[in-house]
């Protein structure tokens, strides 16, 4: 009498699981996660070994381990004198890539890590790392897990020093043209991880140049030597920026990620920072999952 009703109990324990030929319920437990696409090859860093040694008075674009993984560079991007940045280094540490870089000309430079390509190109070359497809902002959330190892002003009154995710996004209806892929005036966020000044009126702001809409704010402020992981939705700050700037209605829902970037800003600066992971998700298609 015992293995016939244990044996009904278990086929209600069978139905109860599959509701027809290969298709299972939904766990009792809870909903399932939503699928997330991963859009940058080797979020965690785990990069075979570089070091770029110190290099001096120029610009550089350096994709070290191929199209299909990180990239690296360092450069003046205002004023005429040429891009070349006073020092910069690249190299892996322990998991990490750390960069290093120091500014002295009075010019902004910067040191980065960056997937993807907003430009089509760099001021030195070819753009050699990968290069994702673009990716809606809405839904978009930037992973970061970075330390600040250094951050010094080297002339007192004229420094800048900031650690910031770089994102940048643009579609054909911008208002403005300008050089980007699209051949319009992309929009950065310039999502600050830490920021020291002391020059006049040095404070972040929202603001418009020639080449792009910049929209800085603070989503973090990193204590040196300490390390800190964070998550960044991506749409909130976008839809900041599009009230600021007035963008015509619709266009905040239509941009889309190009470029992703760790930088180190500098001005009369020293700066530099370890990297441990940086990744771009985003709501997932069906058939589409990381990469």
């Amino acid at each position: 009498m015992v293995m016939p009703m244990l044996r009904t109990l278990l086929l209600v324990l069978a139905a109860s699981c599959v509701s027809g030929p290969g298709e299972r319920r939904s766990s009792p437990v809870g909903p399932a996660l939503p699928l997330r696409a991963q859009h940058l090859a080797s979020p965690d860093l785990g990069l075979p070994p570089f070091d770029t040694g110190e290099i001096r008075d120029t610009c550089t674009m350096h994709a070290p381990w191929g199209p299909g993984s990180w990239g690296v560079s360092g450069e003046i991007f205002t004023g005429g004198q040429g891009h070349g940045i006073a020092l910069q280094r690249f190299r892996t540490e322990a998991g990490s890539l750390v960069l290093s870089g120091v500014e002295t000309r009075g010019e902004f430079g910067f040191v980065r890590a960056v997937q993807g390509d907003v430009w089509g190109g760099g001021h030195c070359g070819p753009v050699g790392w990968s290069r994702f497809a673009p990716v809606p902002a809405e839904g978009a959330v930037v992973g970061v897990d970075a330390r600040v190892d250094e951050a010094r002003i080297v002339t007192r009154g004229k420094g800048w020093v900031l650690l910031a995710v770089n994102v940048w996004l643009t579609d054909r209806s911008m208002p403005e043209p300008g050089g980007d892929v699209l051949g319009r005036r992309p929009l950065v966020l310039d999502l600050s991880l830490h920021h020291e000044c002391d020059r006049p009126g040095c404070g972040l702001r929202t603001f418009e140049s020639e080449a792009a809409y910049h929209h800085q704010a603070v989503v973090a402020e990193l204590a040196p030597g300490v390390r800190r992981a964070l998550q960044i939705p991506v749409f909130p700050h976008v839809a900041e920026a599009a009230r600021r700037f007035r963008f015509p209605g619709g266009l905040a829902g239509a941009l889309r990620i190009y470029q992703v970037d760790l930088v180190v800003e500098l001005s009369h600066a020293s700066g530099q920072a370890s990297l441990f992971r940086l990744s771009l998700e985003s709501p997932a298609h069906p058939g589409e999952g990381s990469r």
